[in-house]
């Protein structure tokens, strides 16, 4: 598949450039960080965050709202701007989660 070296991002087929964040996250880095269901809580987000880029809180399928509202308080001490990540195909059996979050906005 590769000659001697692997193909930089730009020469990959159908490649469009890099898309630019909205202002909107204000972030001094352009950098979003995983929503990692386990490792992403509130103490890695909130590091991410402080570090200029959007620190994300993962969400696994089987955590509680308080959970949620626990590690979004540790994410967003001080203001820290954060985002959370909801497991999609884990909502119809945990409403709750996509509850809380939008209630912690």
């Amino acid at each position: 598949m590769f000659s001697t070296r692997p193909p930089r991002v730009q020469e990959i087929p159908g490649y469009r450039g890099a898309m630019p964040l909205p202002p909107s996250l204000s972030t001094r880095v352009p950098l979003i960080g995983a929503p990692m269901a386990g490792p992403g809580g509130g103490r890695l987000a909130h590091a991410v965050s402080a570090a200029g880029a959007l620190g994300m809180v993962g969400v696994g399928n089987a955590r509680s709202a308080a959970w949620i509202e626990h590690e979004a308080a540790i994410a967003g001490a001080g203001d820290t701007p954060y985002g959370v990540g909801l497991m999609a195909w884990g909502l119809p059996d945990a409403p709750h989660q996509l509850e809380t979050v939008l209630a912690l906005r």
